[in-house]
């Protein structure tokens, strides 16, 4: 099937049609919603719509009734219309979000935008406020930050003892030892030179 791209600004082209049934036996997500009484046509526009606001890429596949969406923090989804099956209780459109890529908790605060606005629970206005508020730091980069500090903190004592052993060592080869072979004296400065300079070049890891 054709694909086609849309970025902010530009009219949409999702045109779905016939979304499927869902399949027999098919686990939906957690992150579905249920918008009842309207076409799917009608829900692609408004979800389209909103995508355009959150400033969201999306790349729609017409056939499928799917579409890849691609956040500015490298979040990745992917978003499928299906119709309720003809035993279901409550009819309508059902819109599913994965995530295919990227932190949770990002996908998790997109796709809660995403849904309300399916159903219609959001304005398209305070949507796009919403999202550029809502600063999100991804719990990928927190880790980040906090190992570097963890590794500064590290070396600095790492740094610290290393100075204590090498004065302990240079007394333990202090002139009245100059009897002991000078090889293993050699070894030793030059095992602290090479931990001394691991250390300098922030080798925390080996």
């Amino acid at each position: 099937a054709m694909q086609q791209e849309t970025a902010p600004g530009k009219s949409s082209n999702w045109a779905p049609t016939a979304p499927r049934p869902v399949p027999a036996f098919y686990p939906l997500e957690k992150s579905t919603r249920l918008v009842e009484d309207e076409t799917p046509m009608e829900v692609a526009s408004r979800l389209s719509e909103s995508l355009r606001y959150m400033s969201v890429q999306a790349v729609y596949n017409d056939e499928a009734a799917t579409a890849n969406l691609y956040t500015a923090e490298n979040v990745e989804m992917h978003m499928s219309l299906w119709m309720t099956p003809s035993t279901a209780q409550q009819n309508g459109v059902l819109v599913e979000l994965q995530r295919r890529k990227g932190d949770s908790m990002v996908f998790h605060r997109y796709a809660r935008r995403i849904l309300d606005a399916a159903v219609g629970d959001i304005e398209e206005s305070d949507l796009a406020d919403s999202v550029d508020a809502d600063k999100i730091y991804s719990k990928k980069e927190l880790r980040k930050e906090k190992r570097s500090v963890k590794f500064t903190v590290r070396g600095d004592c790492v740094l610290t003892r290393l100075v204590f052993v090498f004065v302990r060592v240079q007394r333990l080869l202090s002139p009245e030892l100059k009897n002991q072979d000078h090889q293993e004296h050699e070894n030793a400065v030059v095992a602290l030179e090479i931990a001394h300079g691991l250390i300098m070049k922030d080798r925390m890891d080996a």
